[in-house]
């Protein structure tokens, strides 16, 4: 059976995956992103990226934040938030990647 994944993320030198994700675009360019896995979920709210005006042209997109729009964009995160093993974490620094889209799903 194959495994499928939606998502992951490295938290204390292990991966964690997200076997279902959905992401939300919000008009002016803003993607919302839900995500769970096997003792792991994430939600972060209003993640931006400039210039893309719809979904279609996510791919292959980047958004890492530094410090000074870590602290611009601190709703994205507090919003949200990220769970592991049944406690959430407060998010310090991280990197959303965009890498494909599929219309049909």
């Amino acid at each position: 059976m194959a495994d499928t994944v939606a998502g992951a993320f490295d938290y204390r030198g292990r991966g964690y995956r997200f076997s279902e994700a959905r992401a939300y675009w919000e008009p002016g360019g803003d993607l919302t992103i839900e995500a769970r896995g096997d003792r792991c979920a994430l939600n972060l709210v209003g993640v931006p990226f400039p210039g893309v005006a719809e979904v279609s042209q996510l791919p292959g997109r980047v958004w890492e934040p530094n410090d000074e729009e870590l602290a611009r964009y601190a709703d994205t995160f507090a919003e949200g938030g990220l769970e592991v093993r049944g406690r959430r974490l407060w998010i310090m620094s991280g990197r959303v990647e965009c890498r494909r889209f599929d219309a049909e799903r």
